[in-house]
Protein backbone atom coordinates (compact mmCIF):
# COMPACT_ATOMS: atom_id res chain seq x y z
CA UNK A 1 0.00 0.00 0.00
CA UNK A 2 2.64 2.59 1.03
CA UNK A 3 4.72 1.94 -2.30
CA UNK A 4 1.49 2.45 -4.54
CA UNK A 5 1.06 5.80 -2.80
CA UNK A 6 4.41 6.66 -3.13
CA UNK A 7 4.60 5.45 -6.47
CA UNK A 8 1.42 7.61 -7.60
CA UNK A 9 1.12 10.27 -5.47
CA UNK A 10 -1.44 12.20 -7.55
CA UNK A 11 -3.78 9.57 -7.67
CA UNK A 12 -3.45 9.41 -4.15
CA UNK A 13 -4.23 13.04 -3.56
CA UNK A 14 -7.31 12.98 -6.14
CA UNK A 15 -8.63 9.91 -4.11
CA UNK A 16 -7.96 11.80 -0.75
CA UNK A 17 -10.15 14.46 -2.07
CA UNK A 18 -13.09 12.53 -3.53
CA UNK A 19 -13.16 10.76 0.04
CA UNK A 20 -13.05 14.01 1.96
CA UNK A 21 -16.03 15.54 -0.41
CA UNK A 22 -17.67 12.32 -0.16
CA UNK A 23 -17.79 12.64 3.56
CA UNK A 24 -18.78 16.15 3.68
CA UNK A 25 -21.71 15.57 1.75
CA UNK A 26 -22.96 12.89 4.30
CA UNK A 27 -22.32 15.25 7.61
CA UNK A 28 -24.54 18.15 5.60
CA UNK A 29 -27.63 15.26 5.26
CA UNK A 30 -26.86 14.13 9.20
CA UNK A 31 -27.74 17.53 10.28
CA UNK A 32 -30.53 17.81 8.45
CA UNK A 33 -31.95 14.91 10.09
CA UNK A 34 -31.02 16.64 13.62
CA UNK A 35 -33.94 16.36 16.09
CA UNK A 36 -34.23 17.58 20.04
CA UNK A 37 -35.72 14.11 21.31
CA UNK A 38 -34.04 13.65 24.23
CA UNK A 39 -34.25 10.16 26.14
CA UNK A 40 -34.49 9.68 29.85
CA UNK A 41 -32.69 7.34 31.44
CA UNK A 42 -34.91 4.55 34.01
CA UNK A 43 -34.47 5.89 37.69
CA UNK A 44 -33.22 9.30 37.13
CA UNK A 45 -33.91 12.44 38.66
CA UNK A 46 -35.23 13.81 34.93
CA UNK A 47 -37.49 10.36 34.29
CA UNK A 48 -38.67 10.97 37.81
CA UNK A 49 -39.64 14.68 37.13
CA UNK A 50 -41.68 13.49 33.95
CA UNK A 51 -43.47 11.13 35.71
CA UNK A 52 -44.91 13.78 38.09
CA UNK A 53 -45.69 16.20 35.37
CA UNK A 54 -47.69 13.07 33.52
CA UNK A 55 -49.61 12.77 36.78
CA UNK A 56 -50.41 16.29 37.25
CA UNK A 57 -52.10 16.30 33.66
CA UNK A 58 -51.22 18.65 30.41
CA UNK A 59 -50.56 22.06 31.31
CA UNK A 60 -51.00 25.62 29.42
CA UNK A 61 -48.17 26.43 27.25
CA UNK A 62 -46.79 30.30 27.97
CA UNK A 63 -45.85 32.11 25.27
CA UNK A 64 -44.07 35.69 25.81
CA UNK A 65 -43.94 38.58 22.97
CA UNK A 66 -41.66 42.07 22.99
CA UNK A 67 -43.08 44.58 21.23
CA UNK A 68 -40.18 47.73 21.33
CA UNK A 69 -38.85 49.85 19.22
CA UNK A 70 -41.44 52.56 19.26
CA UNK A 71 -42.92 54.55 22.39
CA UNK A 72 -45.96 52.37 24.02
CA UNK A 73 -47.45 55.53 24.90
CA UNK A 74 -48.03 56.29 20.68
CA UNK A 75 -51.62 55.97 20.23
CA UNK A 76 -50.68 53.89 16.93
CA UNK A 77 -48.48 51.60 19.14
CA UNK A 78 -51.46 51.36 21.40
CA UNK A 79 -54.03 50.51 18.51
CA UNK A 80 -52.16 48.10 17.13
CA UNK A 81 -51.26 45.61 19.93
CA UNK A 82 -54.69 46.06 21.32
CA UNK A 83 -56.09 44.63 17.48
CA UNK A 84 -53.32 41.80 18.06
CA UNK A 85 -54.56 41.09 21.28
CA UNK A 86 -58.28 40.98 20.22
CA UNK A 87 -57.71 38.30 17.41
CA UNK A 88 -55.49 36.20 19.40
CA UNK A 89 -58.08 36.20 22.36
CA UNK A 90 -60.67 34.85 19.43
CA UNK A 91 -58.10 31.96 18.25
CA UNK A 92 -59.22 28.27 19.39
CA UNK A 93 -56.68 27.06 22.03
CA UNK A 94 -56.12 29.86 23.44
CA UNK A 95 -56.78 29.93 27.02
CA UNK A 96 -55.88 33.53 28.16
CA UNK A 97 -54.03 36.81 27.51
CA UNK A 98 -52.68 38.86 30.04
CA UNK A 99 -52.87 42.38 30.10
CA UNK A 100 -49.64 44.40 27.81
CA UNK A 101 -47.15 45.47 30.56
CA UNK A 102 -45.25 48.75 29.35
CA UNK A 103 -41.82 48.95 30.16
CA UNK A 104 -40.82 51.61 33.27
CA UNK A 105 -37.29 52.57 31.81
CA UNK A 106 -37.54 53.04 28.36
CA UNK A 107 -40.88 53.43 27.55
CA UNK A 108 -40.40 51.82 24.42
CA UNK A 109 -41.11 48.30 24.96
CA UNK A 110 -44.62 46.40 26.19
CA UNK A 111 -44.48 43.01 27.45
CA UNK A 112 -47.38 40.13 26.14
CA UNK A 113 -48.32 37.25 27.45
CA UNK A 114 -50.92 34.46 26.13
CA UNK A 115 -51.18 30.91 27.32
CA UNK A 116 -52.09 28.30 24.91
CA UNK A 117 -53.97 25.22 25.69
CA UNK A 118 -51.78 21.63 25.61
CA UNK A 119 -53.07 19.31 23.45
CA UNK A 120 -52.85 17.52 19.71
CA UNK A 121 -53.51 21.19 18.24
CA UNK A 122 -51.04 23.22 20.31
CA UNK A 123 -49.00 23.50 17.80
CA UNK A 124 -50.53 24.64 15.14
CA UNK A 125 -52.46 27.16 17.71
CA UNK A 126 -48.80 28.60 19.01
CA UNK A 127 -47.91 29.25 15.15
CA UNK A 128 -51.28 31.01 14.77
CA UNK A 129 -50.78 33.40 17.87
CA UNK A 130 -46.87 33.76 16.65
CA UNK A 131 -48.15 34.31 13.19
CA UNK A 132 -50.48 37.34 14.65
CA UNK A 133 -48.46 38.65 16.76
CA UNK A 134 -45.60 39.24 14.12
CA UNK A 135 -47.81 41.70 12.09
CA UNK A 136 -47.79 44.09 14.91
CA UNK A 137 -46.18 46.91 13.21
CA UNK A 138 -45.45 48.66 16.04
CA UNK A 139 -41.24 48.23 15.96
CA UNK A 140 -39.92 45.04 16.28
CA UNK A 141 -41.67 42.04 17.61
CA UNK A 142 -40.04 38.70 19.25
CA UNK A 143 -42.11 36.06 20.18
CA UNK A 144 -40.93 33.09 22.58
CA UNK A 145 -42.14 30.00 25.06
CA UNK A 146 -43.56 26.54 24.21
CA UNK A 147 -42.89 24.82 21.17
CA UNK A 148 -41.53 28.00 19.12
CA UNK A 149 -38.32 27.95 21.88
CA UNK A 150 -37.47 24.28 20.80
CA UNK A 151 -37.51 25.01 17.39
CA UNK A 152 -35.31 28.28 17.53
CA UNK A 153 -32.93 26.29 19.81
CA UNK A 154 -33.05 23.30 17.31
CA UNK A 155 -32.53 25.67 14.65
CA UNK A 156 -29.56 27.76 15.46
CA UNK A 157 -27.33 24.59 16.42
CA UNK A 158 -28.21 23.07 13.47
CA UNK A 159 -26.83 26.44 11.32
CA UNK A 160 -24.04 26.66 13.84
CA UNK A 161 -22.69 23.07 13.38
CA UNK A 162 -23.50 23.50 9.44
CA UNK A 163 -21.55 26.58 9.45
CA UNK A 164 -18.40 24.96 11.80
CA UNK A 165 -18.26 22.00 8.90
CA UNK A 166 -18.38 24.58 6.40
CA UNK A 167 -14.97 26.78 7.71
CA UNK A 168 -13.15 23.74 8.77
CA UNK A 169 -13.80 21.51 6.03
CA UNK A 170 -11.30 23.32 3.52
CA UNK A 171 -8.81 24.18 6.43
CA UNK A 172 -8.76 20.83 6.68
CA UNK A 173 -8.17 19.78 3.03
CA UNK A 174 -5.80 22.57 2.32
CA UNK A 175 -3.61 20.86 5.43
CA UNK A 176 -4.17 17.63 3.90
CA UNK A 177 -2.88 18.84 0.19
CA UNK A 178 0.27 20.72 2.30
CA UNK A 179 1.11 17.29 3.95
CA UNK A 180 0.59 14.95 0.83
CA UNK A 181 1.95 17.23 -1.93
CA UNK A 182 5.68 17.87 0.23
CA UNK A 183 5.64 14.58 1.44
CA UNK A 184 5.24 12.57 -1.56
CA UNK A 185 7.71 14.23 -3.45
CA UNK A 186 10.64 13.43 -1.11
CA UNK A 187 9.80 9.52 -0.53
CA UNK A 188 9.10 9.20 -4.41
CA UNK A 189 12.93 10.16 -4.88
CA UNK A 190 14.49 8.31 -2.29
CA UNK A 191 12.45 5.25 -3.49
CA UNK A 192 12.02 5.41 -6.76
CA UNK A 193 14.02 3.05 -9.13
CA UNK A 194 15.78 6.36 -11.24
CA UNK A 195 17.44 7.24 -8.56
CA UNK A 196 21.13 6.79 -7.06
CA UNK A 197 21.30 4.78 -3.95
CA UNK A 198 24.40 4.81 -1.86
CA UNK A 199 25.42 1.26 -1.55
CA UNK A 200 28.74 1.34 0.80
CA UNK A 201 27.60 -0.42 3.60
CA UNK A 202 30.32 0.87 5.99
CA UNK A 203 33.84 2.58 6.22
CA UNK A 204 36.72 0.41 7.12
CA UNK A 205 38.50 1.75 10.35
CA UNK A 206 41.62 4.41 9.86
CA UNK A 207 44.76 4.06 11.52
CA UNK A 208 46.46 6.56 12.86
CA UNK A 209 49.17 8.73 10.97
CA UNK A 210 48.90 6.66 7.92
CA UNK A 211 47.28 6.83 4.53
CA UNK A 212 43.52 6.27 4.21
CA UNK A 213 41.89 6.41 1.13
CA UNK A 214 37.81 4.27 0.65
CA UNK A 215 35.81 4.73 -2.32
CA UNK A 216 31.97 4.93 -1.47
CA UNK A 217 29.46 3.31 -4.25
CA UNK A 218 25.85 3.72 -5.36
CA UNK A 219 24.00 1.20 -7.43
CA UNK A 220 24.82 3.46 -10.37
CA UNK A 221 28.01 3.25 -10.30
CA UNK A 222 30.92 5.75 -9.41
CA UNK A 223 30.76 8.05 -12.85
CA UNK A 224 29.05 11.69 -12.81
CA UNK A 225 28.24 11.68 -9.59
CA UNK A 226 28.98 15.11 -7.45
CA UNK A 227 29.39 13.91 -2.85
CA UNK A 228 29.37 15.86 -0.48
CA UNK A 229 28.73 15.80 3.18
CA UNK A 230 25.93 17.24 4.75
CA UNK A 231 26.28 16.43 8.25
CA UNK A 232 28.94 15.18 10.56
CA UNK A 233 32.63 15.59 10.15
CA UNK A 234 35.53 13.87 9.43
CA UNK A 235 38.81 13.10 11.31
CA UNK A 236 41.20 16.13 10.50
CA UNK A 237 43.47 16.10 7.54
CA UNK A 238 40.58 13.82 5.89
CA UNK A 239 38.60 14.99 3.41
CA UNK A 240 35.41 13.75 1.16
CA UNK A 241 36.31 14.44 -2.59
CA UNK A 242 33.54 15.03 -4.94
CA UNK A 243 34.24 11.71 -6.81
CA UNK A 244 33.27 9.86 -3.50
CA UNK A 245 36.61 8.90 -2.23
CA UNK A 246 37.39 9.90 1.46
CA UNK A 247 41.09 10.09 1.46
CA UNK A 248 43.87 12.07 3.71
CA UNK A 249 46.20 11.18 6.37
CA UNK A 250 44.90 10.74 10.08
CA UNK A 251 45.87 12.37 12.50
CA UNK A 252 43.72 12.39 15.38
CA UNK A 253 42.08 9.43 17.43
CA UNK A 254 38.13 8.88 17.98
CA UNK A 255 34.63 8.15 16.23
CA UNK A 256 33.44 10.27 13.70
CA UNK A 257 30.06 10.14 12.29
CA UNK A 258 29.58 12.01 8.63
CA UNK A 259 26.16 11.74 6.49
CA UNK A 260 26.76 11.97 2.50
CA UNK A 261 24.62 12.50 0.18
CA UNK A 262 25.11 11.95 -3.94
CA UNK A 263 23.22 13.80 -6.66
CA UNK A 264 23.99 12.95 -10.55
CA UNK A 265 23.79 15.27 -13.19
CA UNK A 266 20.41 15.77 -13.54
CA UNK A 267 20.16 17.06 -9.97
CA UNK A 268 18.59 13.74 -8.39
CA UNK A 269 19.80 13.05 -4.92
CA UNK A 270 20.17 9.76 -2.87
CA UNK A 271 18.86 9.90 0.21
CA UNK A 272 21.30 10.87 2.66
CA UNK A 273 23.52 8.39 4.36
CA UNK A 274 24.90 7.70 7.81
CA UNK A 275 28.13 6.49 8.41
CA UNK A 276 31.04 5.92 11.07
CA UNK A 277 34.39 6.32 10.84
CA UNK A 278 37.19 5.04 13.97
CA UNK A 279 39.98 5.51 14.43
CA UNK A 280 42.02 2.75 15.66
CA UNK A 281 43.56 2.78 19.23
CA UNK A 282 47.52 3.58 17.95
CA UNK A 283 48.76 0.86 20.49
CA UNK A 284 47.31 -2.69 21.76
CA UNK A 285 48.43 -5.22 23.78
CA UNK A 286 47.00 -8.22 24.76
CA UNK A 287 47.55 -11.88 26.34
CA UNK A 288 49.22 -14.50 24.19
CA UNK A 289 49.61 -17.06 27.13
CA UNK A 290 47.77 -14.99 30.43
CA UNK A 291 50.85 -15.50 33.53
CA UNK A 292 50.81 -18.77 35.47
CA UNK A 293 52.79 -20.67 37.96
CA UNK A 294 55.30 -23.12 37.05
CA UNK A 295 56.68 -24.61 40.09
CA UNK A 296 58.54 -21.61 41.35
CA UNK A 297 58.31 -19.44 38.12
CA UNK A 298 55.39 -17.20 37.25
CA UNK A 299 55.87 -17.20 33.37
CA UNK A 300 53.24 -15.72 30.29
CA UNK A 301 53.70 -13.57 27.19
CA UNK A 302 51.72 -10.45 25.33
CA UNK A 303 51.75 -9.35 22.03
CA UNK A 304 51.92 -5.86 20.98
CA UNK A 305 50.97 -3.78 17.78
CA UNK A 306 51.59 -0.45 16.39
CA UNK A 307 49.24 0.52 14.35
CA UNK A 308 50.22 4.42 13.12
CA UNK A 309 52.35 5.06 10.56
CA UNK A 310 54.91 6.39 13.37
CA UNK A 311 57.66 4.48 15.43
CA UNK A 312 57.16 4.37 18.88
CA UNK A 313 59.74 4.21 21.93
CA UNK A 314 58.40 1.48 23.48
CA UNK A 315 58.91 0.29 27.11
CA UNK A 316 57.82 -2.86 28.25
CA UNK A 317 57.61 -3.76 32.51
CA UNK A 318 56.10 -6.26 34.29
CA UNK A 319 56.24 -6.67 38.39
CA UNK A 320 54.84 -9.40 40.59
CA UNK A 321 53.40 -8.25 43.75
CA UNK A 322 53.40 -10.61 46.76
CA UNK A 323 50.53 -10.05 49.23
CA UNK A 324 52.91 -7.72 51.85
CA UNK A 325 53.60 -5.04 48.39
CA UNK A 326 56.43 -6.36 47.39
CA UNK A 327 57.02 -5.98 44.01
CA UNK A 328 59.48 -8.30 42.06
CA UNK A 329 60.52 -6.99 38.25
CA UNK A 330 59.75 -10.80 36.08
CA UNK A 331 59.89 -8.81 32.82
CA UNK A 332 61.37 -5.50 31.34
CA UNK A 333 62.36 -4.62 27.27
CA UNK A 334 62.94 -0.69 26.10
CA UNK A 335 63.28 -0.62 22.38
CA UNK A 336 61.49 0.95 19.41
CA UNK A 337 58.53 -0.28 18.49
CA UNK A 338 58.34 -0.23 14.36
CA UNK A 339 55.41 1.42 12.65
CA UNK A 340 52.65 -0.55 11.30
CA UNK A 341 54.13 -3.55 13.65
CA UNK A 342 51.30 -6.29 14.63
CA UNK A 343 51.34 -8.81 16.94
CA UNK A 344 55.03 -9.02 18.25
CA UNK A 345 54.89 -11.66 21.26
CA UNK A 346 56.98 -10.34 24.50
CA UNK A 347 57.61 -13.08 26.97
CA UNK A 348 58.67 -12.61 30.66
CA UNK A 349 58.78 -14.75 33.61
CA UNK A 350 61.27 -15.10 36.15
CA UNK A 351 61.98 -17.58 39.80
CA UNK A 352 59.86 -15.71 43.27
CA UNK A 353 59.74 -17.01 46.50
CA UNK A 354 56.44 -18.74 47.52
CA UNK A 355 53.38 -16.69 47.88
CA UNK A 356 50.76 -15.06 46.06
CA UNK A 357 51.34 -12.68 43.65
CA UNK A 358 49.50 -10.39 41.50
CA UNK A 359 51.40 -9.70 38.32
CA UNK A 360 51.04 -6.11 36.38
CA UNK A 361 52.10 -5.86 33.19
CA UNK A 362 52.41 -2.41 31.71
CA UNK A 363 53.39 -1.28 28.18
CA UNK A 364 53.95 2.49 27.70
CA UNK A 365 54.84 4.03 23.91
CA UNK A 366 55.90 7.24 23.24
CA UNK A 367 55.98 8.84 19.70
CA UNK A 368 58.68 11.63 19.49
CA UNK A 369 57.46 13.47 16.92
CA UNK A 370 53.81 14.86 18.41
CA UNK A 371 55.22 13.95 21.82
CA UNK A 372 52.03 11.63 22.46
CA UNK A 373 52.35 8.80 24.86
CA UNK A 374 49.90 5.78 25.33
CA UNK A 375 49.60 3.08 27.48
CA UNK A 376 48.19 -0.34 28.02
CA UNK A 377 47.80 -2.28 31.35
CA UNK A 378 46.90 -5.70 31.97
CA UNK A 379 46.44 -7.87 35.30
CA UNK A 380 46.97 -10.89 36.67
CA UNK A 381 45.71 -11.57 40.07
CA UNK A 382 46.07 -14.70 42.65
CA UNK A 383 49.16 -16.17 41.55
CA UNK A 384 50.09 -18.22 44.12
CA UNK A 385 53.84 -20.67 44.33
CA UNK A 386 53.42 -22.94 47.00
CA UNK A 387 56.28 -23.66 49.33
CA UNK A 388 58.54 -26.90 48.43
CA UNK A 389 58.27 -29.24 51.44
Amino acid sequence: MSTFAIRRPRLVVALWLVAVAASFAVGVGVFGRLVSDVGLVPGSESDRAAALMDEMGPQPMTLTAIVYGRPVADPAVREQVGAALADVRALPGVVSVADPIPSTVTGRAVLLRVRVESGPDAEATVQAVADRLHRIDAGSVAVAGGSLTNHDFNAQAQSDVQRAEIITTPVVLVLLLLVLVSCAPGQQQGQSSDQPEITSKELPAADLWNPYSFRLETNKGTENLNWRMVGGSLAHNLQLREHGTIEGVVNELGTFDLTVIAVDRNGASTMPKRFTLQVEPALRADWVKKSQVNGNRIDGSIKVSNTTGRDFDLTFDVLAVNEIGRATAIGYQHFTLQKNTRDMELPFGDTLAPGSYLVNVDVVAEEPDSKMIFRARMSAPNQTIVPVL
